[in-house]
């Protein structure tokens, strides 16, 4: 071997050595940082258990209709069961209407709703302007900001077309 051959050699032992030496210092940080990091957090929202508890929120609906914005009041029933009321209006796509409005009554029942996001099927009954009655089934997730905010977002089939709606919500009590 020559002498320029052995200074390379070392030089590689050197780096290989340098990088195993890293890799397993940054395992046994991650390690040790790991036990907090991984846990999962738990969100302290106040359990209401039988009680029930009133939102009142605003939300809005596209639908091959339209766009349509309003307000809803929710009362929440042993937090899963939530039973609404619902007033919505805006413009028509249709030549031949000006203004339409949405009235009804919602159903739904949610999964995991004592943590920050929960979902579940949901059930509208709509009456549209007052003269034509739908039932449209929806899937709804709900998102708590903080403990008196949320947001909701939801999407369903209305005569096999698409409906998208989502709101903001306040929780009164």
């Amino acid at each position: 071997m020559s002498k320029q051959q052995r200074p390379a050699k070392t030089m590689k032992r050197i780096i290989i050595f340098l990088l195993v030496l890293v890799a397993v210092a940054n395992n046994n940080l991650s390690a040790q940082s790991s036990k907090g990091y991984y846990q999962e957090r738990k969100v302290n929202y106040p359990d209401y258990g039988n009680k029930f508890s009133i939102e009142m929120g605003v939300q809005t609906n596209r639908s091959i209709r339209g766009w349509r914005s309003g307000w809803n009041v929710d009362v929440a029933i042993a937090t899963k069961f939530r039973v609404g009321y619902f007033s919505t209006s805006g413009k028509s796509t249709f030549e031949n209407s000006n203004k339409y409005s949405d009235q009804g009554m919602e159903l739904s029942f949610m999964f995991n709703s004592k943590g920050k996001v929960s979902f579940g099927p949901q059930i509208k009954t709509v009456l549209t302007d007052r003269r034509f009655v739908s039932v449209i089934p929806m899937l709804q997730t709900r998102i708590a900001v903080s403990k008196r905010i949320g947001v909701k977002g939801g999407a369903g089939l209305s005569d096999r077309y698409p409906v998208f709606e989502g709101g903001m919500m306040l929780k009164l009590q």
